[in-house]
């Protein structure tokens, strides 16, 4: 029976071993302190510059969702990264409904930004890597003379910068560096620079393998009294 209960043992810790290493889809919660998109780029060849001071800066919150297998979190959808209402605002122009999120100038025309909602639908991160075919879909409305409506393009992150994946007792952080460079060589070239920083709450690989193996002594135990009846 020792025998009996020892194979259960290890089995459980091998178990949980496994179960550590397959595939779990995982939500991150973003930071709004530390998550921030710098915007630069020209609208019909005139470079934008802010309305106002930190106009062209907007904090992030919201979640961002992948599928985590052996230290790879590989994306597929599901993420909402939500552009903060930016406190320098309200910009010009603003007459269509939304919260402003950025405020430049193509020279003298103002260009106003609003209700920006990002994904990343593709690609993968790792730390110590810099991150690999994401696709970072994002709709949003637009507001100035040149140009007004609802809007939405897909551009990859070309960032060079590495990612970050990290553990500290029970809350594993990840940063993205992100750079998106929207419409290169069209009438509204948008370039968006920063980062974003999540983090959630983890059980410890101890109290995981623990628990399974706490798990499996209990049936080898209730077997054995089951027999011992």
């Amino acid at each position: 029976m020792k025998w009996a209960v020892k194979s259960f043992a290890f089995l459980a810790v091998c178990l949980a071993l496994t179960n550590a290493s397959r595939a779990a889809t995982v939500s991150y919660t973003i930071n709004p302190d530390l998550s921030f998109l710098t915007m630069t780029g020209d609208v019909i060849g005139t470079a934008i510059t802010p309305q106002a001071a930190g106009a062209d800066i907007a904090y992030y919150q919201g979640t961002i969702t992948g599928d985590l297998t052996a230290g790879v979190l590989t994306f597929s959808g599901g993420s909402v990264i939500d552009a903060l209402p930016n406190p320098a605002g309200p910009f010009q122009l603003n007459t269509l409904p939304g919260e402003d999120n950025y405020g430049v100038l193509s020279g003298a025309i103002p260009v106003a930004f609003r209700n920006i909602l990002m994904d990343i639908t593709t690609g993968t991160v790792q730390h110590g890597v810099a991150p690999a075919g994401m696709d970072l879909p994002v709709n949003f409305t637009i507001n100035s003379p040149l140009a007004s409506g609802d809007d939405d393009d897909t551009t990859p992150n070309t960032t060079a910068l590495l990612a970050s994946l990290s553990t500290a007792g029970n809350v594993e952080t990840l940063t993205i560096p992100i750079l998106r460079n929207s419409g290169e060589g069209g009438a509204l070239h948008i370039v968006l620079d920063g980062q974003l920083v999540a983090s959630r709450v983890v059980p410890e690989p101890s109290s995981v393998a623990l628990l399974g193996l706490g798990s499996v002594v209990s049936l080898g135990l209730a077997w054995r009294r089951r027999r011992s009846a």
